[in-house]
């Protein structure tokens, strides 16, 4: 089976501890999208067969600024066997607005390295861009734009 994009379940909220993950990232350096309220509908990109999952958590605020504002730094989840792992990249539109297929480029900031003790990492960033190529720029939410394109991972 391959990475989907699908809604996650209310039993799948349970069986992740998604609430009190995404609880743990709240405060003033992060600006929460989709889940980070796993009581409301959210999405996640899943290999059900392996039990691997990649979910966006937020995205990092910059400090520089008095209200809260966004970069493109944005943190996801990486849930495998049986660990989860804070991943970090940043993405940036590649096309111009309105032109299709939206192209989109990834660039790899970190890995928590606590997270990954003893796992292999290039074996980690192989499974990140298999999940980031299904996940795209927005997930399950990406049908619903125009078809996107990832020209780029970028892990130097």
């Amino acid at each position: 089976m391959a990475f989907v994009n699908e809604w996650i379940s209310q039993e799948d909220i349970e069986k992740y501890g998604l609430v009190e993950l995404c609880d743990s990232y709240r405060g003033d350096d992060y600006k929460y999208v989709g889940v980070k309220e796993p009581r409301r509908k959210t999405d996640w990109t899943i290999d059900r067969e392996r039990e691997i999952w990649l979910m966006r958590i937020a995205r990092v605020t910059n400090p520089n600024y008095d209200l809260p504002s966004p970069t493109q730094e944005t943190i996801f989840i990486l849930h495998y066997l049986g660990v989860n792992i804070e991943v970090r990249l940043w993405w940036e539109p590649v096309s111009k607005p309105k032109v299709t297929p939206i192209q989109i480029s990834w660039k790899y900031l970190s890995m928590d390295p606590k997270s990954i003790d003893g796992s292999d990492v290039e074996q980690l960033k192989a499974i990140l861009k298999e999940a980031i190529q299904t996940y795209k720029h927005f997930g399950l939410l990406s049908k619903k734009t125009e078809i996107t394109e990832i020209i780029c991972i970028d892990f130097d």
